[in-house]
C-alpha cells in the first residue's frame, strides 16, 4: 500500500510540475492571425519552441472568451510586432486542440 501512495504522489507532484506556467526569453512575434470563429487569437512566438507544456507548439492561443485583458494584451502583441520589439509570453495550460494559452506578456528591454 505505502508503494502504491508514493507512486501517486510521485506522479501527482510530477503533473503538477508539468502543467506550472512557463515563461518564454525575450523573443519577436512572428505570426498574428486572429481567428473570428473561435474568438481567439493564435501567434507564433520565436522562442515558444522551447515551452513543453502542450504538445501543439505551431500556434500559441489568446483566447477572448474569459479573458479580461483580451484587448491590452492583443494591443501589445501588434505594437510589438510592428515595431519589432521583443515581448516574454507566460504560458499556462492548453486549450481544445492542445496549444500553450497565454497568460501574461510582458515587453522587454532587451535589445538586439
Amino acid at each position: 500500500m505505502k508503494k502504491i501512495l508514493a507512486l501517486f504522489a510521485i506522479y501527482f507532484i510530477s503533473c503538477n510540475a508539468y502543467a506550472a506556467d512557463q515563461w518564454t526569453t525575450a523573443g519577436h512575434i512572428n505570426t498574428i492571425y486572429p481567428e473570428k470563429s473561435n474568438k481567439q487569437v493564435l501567434l507564433v512566438h520565436e522562442k515558444q519552441g522551447a515551452i513543453n507544456i502542450c504538445s501543439g507548439t505551431d500556434y500559441a492561443v489568446l483566447e477572448k472568451t474569459g479573458n479580461e485583458m483580451f484587448s491590452e494584451f492583443y494591443s501589445l502583441l501588434l505594437m510589438a510586432y510592428a515595431s519589432g520589439k521583443k515581448v516574454n509570453i507566460n504560458f499556462k495550460g492548453c486549450n481544445f486542440q492542445n496549444r500553450p494559452i497565454v497568460n501574461l506578456i510582458k515587453l522587454s528591454r532587451e535589445y538586439e
